[in-house]
């Protein structure tokens, strides 16, 4: 399969000026309904050629459910591919929606909470040397705290949930207890937000 440049034109075969690696191939190696992995034949500006594998998968979502405290919401949740529980912001495949709908879907189906609004913070890169995937950090406010739905998976991740004030993250951040990223960087960008539109 051709790789098209993205600047419109078609296959690559000389590295630019503005780009140190570029794409001269492509393949897909393995594809599942959930992500795909796609090894590219890649060429340096110093001539060297080799591959690269990229993990494609869609767009997700973190959620920081803030309650009239402003505290947050996290899960206890675990992590398969390391076989390891941690505390999480709620969050999950964006499966196409805008962030703010994908937030509110996300955060009924792993926490039980509804919320009437729904702030996009913006989107981060999850993992910029492997993966495609980018990820938005949406704040909810003015929550409902309802019945988590029923899971009849026997795989469901999700464990308990608590509210904990910025000052216990950042505690619970220091000692390891919350060690996802994707949650670090989401709180750290939900804190900014609060002190930003604090009363």
């Amino acid at each position: 399969m051709n790789i098209e440049d993205r600047d419109g034109g078609n296959i690559i075969n000389q590295p630019s000026s503005k780009r140190p690696i570029v794409a001269t191939d492509s393949r897909i190696a393995y594809e599942n309904p959930w992500i795909r992995v796609r090894e590219d034949q890649t060429l340096r500006l110093d001539g060297a050629t080799g591959i690269y594998g990229v993990v494609e998968v869609n767009d997700s979502v973190v959620v920081v459910a803030l309650n009239d405290k402003n505290e947050m919401y996290i899960a206890y949740g675990y992590c398969y591919p390391l076989d390891t529980w941690s505390w999480q912001i709620p969050g999950g495949g964006g499966d196409q929606e805008s962030p703010e709908d994908a937030a509110k879907r996300e955060l009924i189906e792993e926490t039980g909470i509804s919320a009437t609004n729904f702030y996009n913070l913006g989107s981060l890169i999850v993992s910029c040397g492997v993966m495609n995937e980018r990820m938005a950090i949406v704040v909810a406010t003015n929550l409902h705290i309802g019945d988590r739905p029923h899971s009849t998976d026997d795989a469901d991740s999700i464990r308990e949930g608590k509210f904990i004030s910025f000052e216990e993250a950042s505690d619970m951040i220091d000692i390891g207890e919350i060690c996802d990223s994707q949650s670090i960087a989401a709180i750290y960008m939900a804190e900014k937000w609060v002190q930003k539109h604090a009363n």
